[in-house]
């Protein structure tokens, strides 16, 4: 009734609304490591968005509190990527590649891991690797576009690509060659 009335327009159905359910907004920012400043701001903006979205008319119905969870994580993992694309962080990258100082074995060391990497994702399961590059190659994909394109439940993904991340993380760990 509530969702119903804030489709409609009614600006204190969605302001309750969003009472009702920035708690869990908030905590679903804080499980995925946030900080618990940046979550209440993360929380703010994606309520903003999504009443713009209704004002638009983008909005035909309401799923909370997973609809705002759902922004909330894409404005955060957002900001995120904005703060690692920054002009420090990619003077940093590009001090790091070109560094003159960085050796032969160095550089040979780098290309191992990569090729470590390489042979880890080529180990795995054709829907697997399936997968990985839907995930991984090109522009980031969410895991529900990646599930609907596979066939595959979302959380059956999420977990694909946490044991990938895991099978490389342990082949590129110290002391494994």
């Amino acid at each position: 009734m509530l969702a119903a009335r804030a489709l409609a327009g009614d600006i204190a159905a969605w302001g309750e609304l969003a009472r009702r359910h920035d708690r869990r907004v908030r905590l679903a920012l804080l499980a995925r490591g946030v900080p618990a400043d940046a979550a209440a701001d993360v929380a703010q903006e994606a309520w903003t968005r999504l009443l713009e979205r209704l004002r638009s008319g983008e909005l035909r119905e309401l799923r909370l509190p997973g609809l705002a969870i759902a922004q909330a994580i894409f404005i955060a993992i957002d900001e995120h990527r904005r703060a690692a694309r920054s002009p420090v962080s990619r003077e940093a990258e590009a001090a790091e590649i070109a560094d003159p100082e960085a050796s032969a074995v160095d550089l040979l060391a780098g290309r191992r891991r990569l090729e470590q990497a390489r042979a880890v994702v080529a180990a795995l399961p054709r829907s697997s690797q399936a997968v990985f590059h839907a995930v991984f190659a090109g522009a980031p994909a969410r895991y529900a576009d990646v599930a609907r394109e596979l066939g595959l439940s979302e959380q059956r993904v999420k977990q694909i690509v946490c044991e990938i991340r895991a099978k490389v993380r342990a082949a590129l760990e110290p002391g494994d060659g």
